[in-house]
């Protein structure tokens, strides 16, 4: 009768660990999963911000300089900007940042529509608290006309090495650059850049430095 209670007992006690042990392993599942989307929106933020500062060297090193020359590796892109440029591909570069800086139209939420930078690196933008971003009193565009600038820059420079690459690129996306307005239609659409609402003139701008390594 001794042995019988004991035996009792001791199944109670080994099916109460057993109990304890499965809630615990259901608690460590549930602390897992809960983790899991705070981890993902963790990596989310750290690889926007990657991204935004690799953008905001490349535009800072294009700034005040001449696309033509400094795809080229010239030391005199620092001395003049596109308009002044005076190299014989620079003629064809100006004609064509002319027009697409008159006809580039940015989708909605693609960019400052002014220059078509995201609107976290643009100063005509701020933070609105909520999640986006409102005009900012005062702020204007400071990398106005860079990323254009710079994707004919890289086109055109170094006697055009990117720029067939660049053209077969553009036909196999569907753009005829030999139909009026293809090109700035399609630089002015919505592409996301990685983790960040952007367009498609920032992705050429980025395609083209990573081909010519700049």
């Amino acid at each position: 009768m001794v042995k019988g209670k004991a035996a009792g007992v001791e199944a109670v006690a080994t099916a109460a660990a057993a109990a304890k042990a499965e809630a615990q392993r259901g608690f460590q599942r549930q602390a897992q999963e809960r983790k899991g989307p705070r981890d993902r929106l963790a990596q989310s933020r750290r690889q926007e911000w990657l991204e935004m500062e690799q953008l905001r060297q490349q535009l800072a090193a294009w700034t005040g300089r001449c696309g033509i020359c400094k795809g080229a590796g010239l030391p005199e892109a620092d001395e003049h900007g596109l308009a002044q440029c005076r190299r014989a591909e620079g003629a064809r570069a100006r004609e064509m940042f002319w027009t697409l800086q008159r006809t580039i139209r940015f989708d909605p939420y693609s960019g400052c529509f002014g220059c078509g930078v995201p609107q976290t690196i643009c100063g005509r933008w701020e933070d609105n608290g909520k999640g986006g971003h409102q005009r900012a009193e005062g702020g204007r565009c400071q990398y106005k006309g860079v990323l254009l600038a710079g994707v004919l820059g890289a086109g055109f420079g170094d006697e055009g090495r990117a720029w067939e690459p660049w053209q077969r690129r553009l036909r196999g996306l569907g753009v005829d650059l030999q139909l009026d307005g293809s090109l700035a239609r399609y630089l002015g659409r919505k592409r996301r850049l990685e983790e960040v609402e952007s367009n498609n003139l920032v992705r050429e701008f980025r395609w083209l430095l990573r081909s010519i390594n700049a």
